[in-house]
């Protein structure tokens, strides 16, 4: 049966018939249907009542027999029936055609049945369904019985079930019979090749083949009849048999037209003579011969064309005529470039003049000109290279460039050398700058420079000497060298005396910190400094006097000092007034209680407080304005007031919403025992408790999660629910982990004789302990098995050594097993029997 609860809140519903409880849920929503069967087998209700108790409070009593008339749809307290089931296998209520809308049940309903045709025709059997009903079965019918016949397509087979109150079902599968064998073909023809004739095409004859099916051919087509004229290539004869069902065989075969006649070419050209161009090559033309084949000329192409340019020396010209057949004829003629064309030389050098150095001779260099010619310069010489020492006069260079073939061309231009070199002045001062004494004079020292010349220094004067007094200012001095050819060269530096000591300022006060008054400013006084210059003090300002009165923050007050060269000296110290009084806020609200509504809230209002400062309040703000909605739980309101200094103070209450409802707790586990792995731990999990509130969030902490790994020995897990007003739930288990000890049978017997039965000798548990070694050895003490990770699967003693079987006897063992930081040995003996 099935119910739908239509009360207003979450509920616990517990539904039992006289046989006991059918159905309990913790928690079931409103609108929530839910589903249950009786106590007795195959889910018959024990009548004559059902009780459903909404947290054993409220029940509602549901009829189970026909005197009730108990229909889908009725209503019992705050629920409705939804779905009606049965009892002691007949009707829950009557009448029947109220009640019984279930359609019978076909079972069995055969797959779809595919069956080749015998002829044009088969016979389809299969197991027939069965049907079943609520109440009963009123008629099942069949389009066809299993052995009937079908024809060459998809027929439907259809079961129809009825019950007594209309319903009906129906089971639908198909037969479909196939005809899928071909038409055979039979003479099918050979490939055929035959000769293209002048036009490119030739007739080919055959025997036309013949078609036959089981049934009936369709048609019989070709492509091609015997007799057909084709085109050269190879041509694809197909012919097509077809029976009524569409299956098709075919027979392929060639007709191949072959050409074997290559082209004809005619006018092909004489060999050519021509001269070569400055490029050392040359263009030839002639007439192109021309080219004729039978069929077609798939291509005609030549090594060069007509107009084409050559390189000096002899060419051979070859052109190709090719047909579609691969056919091909050819054609050739010479061209031969001669050259008689001098070399030309480009970039020949000016004249050129150049100074005589010291030894009264020069160096000349120039760019080297180039040499070209129409195919290749054989060589290019000159009397003289460039970078060449000359004497003083005018001297001739001569280039001279010669070609492969004995043309020739030159290149001449002079070189002449004269005296121009002034004498060279080392050593030259730089600048210097000196500062002005008490008189605002300086002497300058420096290191005179020297000269010399390529050939003789005639003078070498100075304006002033090494060690000469200045005036205040920039003094130009020179030095001057001259030869005898009268070239002169100068030398030339300043001397600048300035005046760079700044006035002194002495006793400039330290920073001053004052605290702001009332008025959020203050006065602060001091003693002024003094200031003194090397010769004359011009001015001494101050941006603020002792004794003034200063904004709230931090101003710098400036002294500066000037004298008549222009240079400052300052002195700076800051003036910091500071508001250290926080605001102060008034008629801060006490803590206030309130109790929560329907839906865990509460509204709460209060008098907002105020706050003053002695400068000025810049902000202030509160986390919960007053009239606001609070949360279940204690909610601290927090009234905050800054000033511009930054000075704040904190006005806070707290705000707590009641409610008289307890942390509900269910499916705290039971203490938990387990065995220890071979690290002496284990992994535990459980089913974690679940705590539950309707007003509030939960804070849940605990001391371990399902997973955790716990060593041997007891340890305690607590869980524990905290609710928004500090109230709380716990739940504690004990969780123990035991230390396995380890215990391995080992059995003494192996017969291994295929009966299923000590076929292989056993070692029980060991799976349990992978870390292990058996050794197996001979009453000799001969090993015949050794192995680590013995188990019960691959890695067995089956009474062989290394396949071959062992004789009857007494066999003994060494058994060794780790289990993380623990181990044993075993030893023993084995029987083995056959």
């Amino acid at each position: 049966m099935t119910l739908r609860y239509n009360g207003g809140l979450a509920v616990a519903i517990t539904v039992s018939d006289l046989g006991g409880i059918v159905y309990t849920n913790i928690l079931v929503n409103p609108g929530t249907q839910f589903s249950f069967s009786g106590s007795n087998p195959i889910d018959k209700f024990v009548g004559p009542n059902l009780t459903v108790t909404v947290n054993a409070l409220l029940n509602a009593t549901i009829g189970t027999n026909c005197a009730n008339n108990v229909q889908v749809g009725d209503t019992f307290g705050s629920f409705t029936v939804m779905a009606i089931s049965s009892l002691i296998g007949g009707p829950m209520c009557c009448p029947l055609s109220q009640l019984d809308t279930t359609p019978p049940v076909i079972t069995g309903c055969p797959a779809n049945i595919n069956q080749p045709a015998v002829g044009c025709s088969a016979t389809a059997t299969w197991t027939e369904p069965t049907a079943t009903d609520f109440c009963t079965v009123q008629s099942f019918v069949r389009t066809h019985a299993p052995g009937s016949t079908f024809p060459v397509e998809a027929t439907a087979v259809v079961y129809t079930a009825k019950d007594p109150a209309g319903n009906t079902s129906t089971c639908t599968f198909t037969v479909t019979v196939t005809d899928t064998t071909p038409p055979v073909i039979s003479g099918c023809p050979a490939n055929i090749n035959v000769s293209a004739a002048a036009n490119c095409k030739a007739f080919a004859s055959w025997t036309a083949p013949t078609a036959l099916d089981n049934c009936s051919v369709q048609s019989f087509t070709s492509t091609h009849a015997p007799g057909s004229e084709f085109n050269l290539g190879t041509t694809t004869v197909t012919y097509t048999a077809k029976d009524p069902t569409g299956n098709t065989s075919t027979c392929t075969f060639t007709v191949t037209v072959i050409d074997t006649t290559p082209p004809v070419i005619s006018g092909c050209p004489a060999n050519i003579n021509i001269s070569a161009a400055a490029n050392c090559k040359a263009f030839a033309s002639w007439t192109a011969p021309t080219a004729l084949d039978n069929c077609a000329v798939q291509s005609f192409t030549s090594s060069h064309a007509s107009g084409s340019e050559f390189n000096l020396g002899t060419t051979t010209v070859t052109y190709t005529a090719l047909d579609a057949a691969g056919n091909s004829s050819t054609c050739t003629f010479t061209v031969t470039v001669i050259d008689t064309t001098p070399p030309v030389i480009s970039g020949c050098p000016a004249n050129i003049i150049v100074s005589a150095a010291a030894n009264c001779k020069a160096f000349a260099s120039w760019t080297a000109p180039t040499a070209l010619d129409n195919c290749a310069v054989q060589s290019f010489t000159s009397t003289h290279a460039a970078g060449s020492e000359f004497n003083l006069g005018t001297t001739t260079v001569t280039y001279t460039a010669l070609d492969a073939a004995g043309n020739s061309s030159t290149c001449t231009f002079t070189v002449t050398v004269i005296d121009t070199t002034p004498p060279v002045i080392s050593g030259c001062p730089a600048n210097i700058n000196v500062s002005a004494a008490a008189n605002c004079k300086a002497f300058a020292s420096w290191t005179a420079p020297t000269a010399s010349d390529n050939c003789a220094v005639q003078s070498f004067t100075s304006t002033h000497a090494s060690g000469s007094e200045f005036n205040l200012g920039t003094t130009t001095v020179t030095y001057t060298a001259s030869d005898a050819a009268g070239n002169l060269s100068t030398c030339t530096f300043t001397v600048t005396v300035t005046d760079t000591t700044p006035p002194v300022i002495s006793g400039c006060p330290a920073n001053i910190n004052v605290s702001a008054a009332a008025n959020c400013k203050a006065f602060a006084s001091w003693t002024a400094p003094t200031a003194s210059d090397n010769c004359a003090v011009q001015s001494f300002t101050s941006t603020h006097a002792s004794g003034s009165e200063f904004n709230l923050g931090t101003t710098t007050v400036t002294y500066t000092a000037s004298d008549a060269a222009g240079n400052l000296s300052t002195c700076t110290f800051t003036v910091t007034v500071i508001d250290t009084t926080p605001p102060v806020i008034s008629g801060c609200p006490a803590n206030i209680n309130v109790s929560a509504t329907a839906n865990c809230k509460a509204f709460a209002s209060w008098t907002a407080p105020t706050a003053l400062d002695n400068c000025s309040v810049q902000s202030f703000t509160s986390t919960h304005a007053p009239g606001s909605e609070f949360d279940t739980g204690i909610t601290t309101v927090t009234y905050t007031a800054i000033d511009l200094s930054g000075n704040r103070t904190v006005c806070s209450f707290d705000v707590i919403v009641e409610n008289n409802e307890t942390i509900q707790l269910t499916g705290c586990p039971s203490d938990v025992q387990v065995y220890a792995d071979e690290t002496d731990e284990a992994e535990v999990t459980w089913v974690e408790p679940v705590f539950s509130i309707q007003c509030g969030t939960l804070t849940v902490e605990q001391t371990a999660s399902p997973g955790t790994r716990f060593p041997v020995g007891a340890t305690r897990v607590a869980y524990k629910a905290t609710d928004p007003l500090n109230r709380t739930a716990s739940c504690m288990f004990v969780v123990t982990v035991v230390q396995r000890d380890i215990d391995v049978k080992v059995s003494q017997l192996v017969s291994p004789d295929g009966d299923g039965f000590n076929d292989v000798w056993k070692i029980f548990d060991i799976e349990n302990y992978p870390d292990n070694e058996v050794l197996i050895v001979d009453r000799w003490g001969s090993e015949v098995f050794k192995t680590t990770g013995y188990n019960a699967i691959d890695r067995v003693w089956d009474g062989t050594k290394n396949g071959a079987l062992l004789p009857t006897g007494t066999y003994f063992y060494r058994l060794r097993i780790q289990y993380g930081r623990r181990s044993i040995r075993k030893e023993g003996f084995i029987e083995l029997v056959r």
